[in-house]
C-alpha cells in the first residue's frame, strides 16, 4: 500500500552515515528519453558484436525519474550563509501575519532547498572524506557540515512550528501534511540536547573513520564504541524509549518490525541456515579460489555492469547510460580509501553515486551490482531524508536483488567460472544473513549490557558468533571493521532481511528468467520511502521472513537449485 511515511523522530538522519539520501526531485518526462536509451543500447551493440540487444523487461516500471545531466566532476560545494539562513528563518515567522500565502509558501520553500544545499554538501564532502579519511581538512569540514545540518534543520522546524501553533497558523494551509505533522513533533528543550548528542556522534564517527585503518588503534576504538553506546542511550531516552534498539528500528529505520519480531528470524536462522552454510562452506571456498585471477579492472566491472543492466531491461539500460556519461561512481583502486561501500545521493544535481573502495577480487563485481540497485532505485525514485524516512530492508531487497538478477549473465561476466560465481553468490547471501542477525544480536546484547568494558565486549561477540556457528569465518575484534555498527547502529539486520527475499528470487531466474526479472522490476520501483519491505514481499508474492520456518524455506530453495550436491 502506497504511503508516506514522516520522521517521528527529528534529525535522525545524520545517524545513516553512507545511506542513500534524497530530496523532493524535479522530475522530467521518461518516455522523452528513448533516444537515449537506443544510443545506449547502441552502444553495447558496438562492444558486443550484436545487432540489437532484447532486454528480459520490456515493460515500464518507473513513472518518472530524475537526472540533472550534471558531470560528478562539475558538482561543487555551493556557499550557505550561517547568519543569513537563520535570519531568513525569523523572517519567516515574521512574515505569517501578512496574511500572503504565495509570498510565505515561496519564502519556506526558499529555505527548504537551502536546507538541501546543506545536505548536498554534507553528501559530498562525505564522498571525499571516504577517500580520505586522514585528511583533517576534510574532515573538519565535513563536521562543520554536519553541525550546521543539524542546526538548519532544527531552525527551519522550530520557525514552522512557531507559526502552526500561532495565529497565523492559516499561512501554512498549502504545505504537504508530512511536513507539518514532523514540525507538530518538535520539542525545543529536547531538541537542543537531542542536536548536542548527534554533533557528539559525529565527532565520534569521524574519528572512528580515522583509526580503523590505522594499526595500534584497538584500544581506542573499543572506547568509541563503548562511548557511542552511552550517547545512543540518552538518544533513545530523551525520544521517549527505553531501549535504544527499539527507537531505532522504529524511529531511523522506520521499521513495521520490532526486535521480538526480528528474534524469530534470527533463532530460524541459527537452526537451520547456520548449519547448512557449515555444510557447504568448504565447497564455496573452493569456488571462490577459482575466481581470483579474473580481471577486477574498473573497466570490465563496468563493461559487465552494463552488459547486465541493457539485457536486464531498457530502464536499468538508461540508469547504466547515465552513470557512465556523467562519471556517477568511484570504484578505483586507492590506498587512502575506506573499506566501504555504498550508493549516496546529490540532492541539489539529483544523481545517485556509487563509491567503493575494491578489493582487487571476484567480490568487487558482486559489490558493483549490488550497489548497482540501489543507484537504480535512487536514479528513479530518489527517497526523502530530510522530512520522510525511507525503508533500508526495501533498500535492500532491492539491491541484493539486483546482484540475484546479475547471475542470469554470469556466463558472460565470468566465462568458465559462471558456476563457481553463482556458488560464491549463494554463499554470500547465506553469510549476509547470519552476518545481519549475529552483528544485531551483539548490538542488542551490549546495549543491554550495564558495564560495558572492552572485555565484556569480547565476550559478547565470542557468545554470539559460537551461537551462529560463525567462528571459525571470522577474525578476533572484526566487529570494529563494521563501520554500520558505529555509524548507522541496528542497521546490519537488513542485510539478513533483505537477502532471506532476494534468495527466494534464486529460484525463479533458473525456472523462469523472465517472470523472475519482471517481478523483481516491481519490486525496484518501489519507492523506498513510500513502501515498506513487507509491501514488496506481497507484491512478488515471496515468503514472510518473520516466521520460524523461514530458514528451513530457503535451505531447501537452495538444495533444490542443486547447486551443492
Amino acid at each position: 500500500m502506497k504511503k508516506f511515511r514522516f520522521c517521528i523522530v527529528l534529525l535522525c538522519c545524520l545517524t545513516i552515515l553512507s545511506a542513500m539520501t534524497g530530496c523532493f526531485a524535479k522530475y522530467s518526462n521518461f518516455w522523452n528519453l528513448s533516444s537515449d536509451i537506443m544510443n545506449s543500447m547502441q552502444s553495447l551493440s558496438e562492444t558486443t558484436d550484436s545487432d540489437t540487444v532484447t532486454p528480459l523487461v520490456q515493460e515500464y516500471y518507473f513513472e518518472e525519474y530524475s537526472c540533472s545531466n550534471t558531470k560528478y566532476e562539475d558538482m561543487k560545494i555551493k556557499d550557505v550563509d550561517e547568519g543569513e539562513f537563520s535570519k531568513l528563518c525569523e523572517e519567516l515567522e515574521d512574515y505569517a501575519e501578512s496574511g500572503d500565502t504565495d509570498g510565505w509558501t515561496d519564502k519556506f520553500y526558499h529555505l527548504n532547498n537551502l536546507l538541501y544545499t546543506i545536505w548536498t554538501n554534507y553528501s559530498l564532502l562525505e564522498v571525499e572524506n571516504y577517500r580520505e579519511p586522514s585528511n583533517e581538512e576534510i574532515s573538519d569540514k565535513l563536521y562543520e557540515t554536519s553541525a550546521f545540518f543539524t542546526l538548519a534543520q532544527t531552525e527551519l522546524i522550530s520557525s514552522l512550528n512557531a507559526v502552526l501553533t500561532g495565529e497565523y497558523s492559516n499561512i501554512a494551509s498549502e504545505l504537504p501534511d508530512y511536513i507539518k505533522e514532523t514540525a507538530e513533533y518538535f520539542n525545543e528543550e529536547s531538541s537542543a540536547e537531542l542536536n548536542k548528542l548527534t554533533n557528539k556522534e559525529t565527532e565520534l564517527t569521524l574519528k572512528y573513520n580515522k583509526l580503523i585503518g590505522e594499526s595500534n588503534s584497538k584500544n581506542e576504538i573499543y572506547d568509541i564504541y563503548i562511548e557511542l553506546v552511552g550517547i545512543r542511550k540518552q538518544i533513545a531516552e530523551i525520544s521517549g524509549y527505553d531501549d535504544y534498539g527499539d527507537y531505532a528500528y522504529e524511529c531511523v529505520f522506520g521499521r513495521t518490525y520490532t526486535p521480538e519480531d526480528a528474534k524469530i528470524m534470527c533463532d530460524s536462522i541459527k537452526k537451520y541456515i547456520a548449519p547448512y552454510y557449515n555444510d557447504i562452506s568448504n565447497d564455496v571456498f573452493d569456488s571462490a579460489m577459482a575466481l581470483y585471477l579474473l580481471d577486477v579492472s574498473p573497466e570490465r566491472i563496468k563493461n559487465m555492469l552494463k552488459y547486465g543492466a541493457v539485457h536486464l531491461s531498457f530502464e536499468t539500460a538508461q540508469a547504466y547510460g547515465d552513470l557512465e556519461k556523467l562519471g556517477l561512481c568511484d570504484i578505483e583502486q586507492s590506498d587512502t580509501k575506506s573499506n566501504c561501500g555504498f550508493t549516496t545521493y546529490f540532492a541539489d544535481y539529483e544523481e545517485p553515486f556509487i563509491f567503493n573502495a575494491p578489493y582487487g577480487y571476484y567480490q568487487d563485481y558482486m559489490d558493483m551490482f549490488h550497489e548497482f540497485g540501489h543507484f537504480v532505485s535512487a536514479y528513479y525514485n530518489p527517497a526523502d531524508d530530510i522530512w520522510g524516512i525511507s525503508d533500508y530492508d526495501l533498500a535492500e531487497l532491492q539491491s541484493q536483488g539486483m546482484e540475484i538478477m546479475f547471475t542470469m549473465f554470469y556466463d558472460e561476466v565470468f566465462g568458465d567460472s559462471a558456476d563457481s560465481a553463482r556458488k560464491v553468490l549463494i554463499g554470500n547471501m547465506l553469510s549476509s544473513v547470519i552476518e545481519g542477525a549475529m552483528y544485531d544480536e551483539f548490538q542488542r546484547r551490549t546495549f543491554e549490557e550495564e558495564n560495558l568494558t572492552h572485555d565484556a565486549i569480547d565476550r559478547i561477540f565470542d557468545e554470539v558468533a559460537e551461537e551462529y556457528c560463525y567462528s571459525d569465518y571470522i577474525e578476533e575484534g572484526c566487529w570494529m571493521d563494521i563501520s554500520h555498527i558505529f555509524e548507522q547502529p541496528f542497521y546490519y539486520i537488513s542485510y539478513s532481511v533483505s537477502a532471506l527475499g532476494a534468495l527466494e528470487f534464486l529460484g525463479l531466474t533458473a525456472d523462469d528468467p523472465k517472470t523472475a526479472a519482471e517481478k523483481y522490476m516491481q519490486v525496484l520501483s518501489m519507492g523506498i520511502d513510500c513502501y515498506y519491505f513487507q509491501d514488496a514481499i506481497e507484491a512478488a508474492d515471496l515468503e514472510d521472513v518473520f516466521t520460524e520456518k523461514i530458514g528451513e524455506t530457503v535451505v531447501n530453495g537452495i538444495k533444490s537449485s542443486e547447486y551443492f550436491v
